[in-house]
């Protein structure tokens, strides 16, 4: 009876361990994961899920997405500030009849930085905490994409130099991103027409019935990408099952 009791032990023990090593597993995939690159598709997705400045985020609209009224916020990203620091936001106006700004808040708080499309670059000391990053345009009925990227961008999202708070100037441009590494990121539909994408990397990333349409795509590496039922660059709309090429 003693013998069968302590066996009953070892393998409820065992059992948790492989719990715990399977939750560490799918937790350190997930912190990788949302590390390089969030869409807009992931945060409608888990409502949990906020960005840090390492992040290169894609606001990637689709029908139906913004659904914003006239002076509405098109989109708005949560973030969190790990530490404190002077931030860079920079804004180029790639679309200047859009009318475009981002307007920086304390999470559900004040207004604390403003960068309009095409009027340089803002620069605010900020402390740690969370933060809204609220878009506006003109036309809220546009599907047109806003892609945040962080400089410098790390070589290795999984590696930090000692002493380094990581990337604190914010990049903002709208529909291009140049050689981006977008990698793994979740683009279910997200509208890219006429975007610039030249050598960015789609690797492993979902473009199911994503919108391609006259995309720039010069040296762009969509292996192993899922492109079932996207529109193509020429308008074509690719095959079910479609990995790495339009078929």
């Amino acid at each position: 009876m003693k013998r069968k009791l302590t066996i009953a032990v070892l393998l409820i023990l065992l059992a948790v361990f492989m719990a715990g090593a399977c939750f560490f597993a799918i937790s350190t995939l997930s912190d990788y994961r949302s590390w390089r690159v969030i869409t807009l598709k992931d945060l409608s997705d888990d409502d949990q899920l906020r960005a840090v400045p390492q992040n290169l985020v894609v606001v990637a609209f689709w029908e139906g997405t913004t659904g914003a009224s006239a002076g509405e916020p098109i989109a708005v990203i949560p973030y969190t500030f790990t530490y404190d620091s002077g931030f860079t936001f920079c804004w180029e106006a790639d679309y200047p009849t859009l009318n475009e700004y981002m307007a920086l808040h304390f999470s559900g708080g004040r207004e604390l930085v403003r960068i309009d499309a095409g009027d340089g670059c803002v620069t605010e000391v900020l402390p740690s905490g969370a933060y809204e990053m609220r878009f506006y345009r003109d036309d809220v009925a546009s599907l047109v994409p806003i892609f945040v990227r962080p400089y410098p961008d790390a070589a290795d999202p999984s590696y930090v130099a000692p002493g380094s708070p990581g990337p604190g100037q914010f990049n903002i441009t709208t529909n291009e991103c140049l050689e981006c590494v977008l990698t793994d990121g979740n683009f279910y539909r997200a509208n890219l027409v006429e975007c610039d994408l030249t050598g960015a990397s789609f690797v492993n990333a979902s473009l199911y019935g994503a919108n391609l349409t006259d995309a720039i795509i010069d040296g762009v590496d969509f292996d192993g990408a899922n492109l079932s039922l996207a529109t193509w660059t020429d308008g074509r709309t690719c095959a079910d099952g479609s990995t790495g090429t339009c078929d």
